[in-house]
């Protein structure tokens, strides 16, 4: 096990949170744009891709947004790539309206100030595919992206927690 987390806070409302997983070192791609606005990124899961396909015509009219490409490696979750640059509070308006978006996603995108998109393949996966376009204006793929490499579970994790509320 090579990941060990703890927050411990204890003012006036008390939380202990520990999860011991092992993790395996992903490469991704981050929303923030070099220009300060951010790519659309979102992370659905639990869903069928007619579902999805009517749910991203949805957001995509009700923000403006160009073409989305949709990928998966495993049925019934998907990562949409939409290459318009917004807000990031906007890009955060976007993600709580899907209603498959995976929640964590949210969250760490709400902490970190810009989403993450897996490019690599988690181990025991097979290698992302494009598996639909979302036509609409045309927003290419730009020539320049910043690449990080982060760490998420791998399997099983042990989550032991406690909060007490005064």
């Amino acid at each position: 096990m090579r990941n060990l987390s703890l927050r411990l806070e204890l003012p006036s409302h008390g939380v202990f949170y520990m999860n011991i997983s092992k993790v395996q070192t992903l490469m991704g791609m981050n929303s923030k744009t070099d220009n300060g606005l951010h790519f659309v990124f979102l992370d659905c899961d639990s869903v069928r891709l007619n579902e999805l396909s009517i749910s991203l015509l949805e957001l995509q009219k009700e923000f403006d947004l160009g073409e989305m490409y949709v990928t998966s490696d495993t049925p019934g979750n998907y990562r949409v790539w939409c290459f318009d640059r917004v807000e990031f509070r906007t890009l955060i308006q976007i993600i709580a309206r899907c209603p498959y978006t995976d929640i964590d996603f949210l969250r760490w995108t709400a902490r970190k100030g810009c989403a993450t998109m897996r490019l690599s393949t988690k181990t025991g996966r097979t290698p992302q595919d494009v598996v639909m376009t979302v036509l609409g204006r045309e927003n290419p793929i730009p020539p320049s992206v910043e690449l990080v490499k982060y760490e998420t579970p791998q399997g099983k994790s042990i989550k032991l927690g406690a909060k007490k509320d005064v």
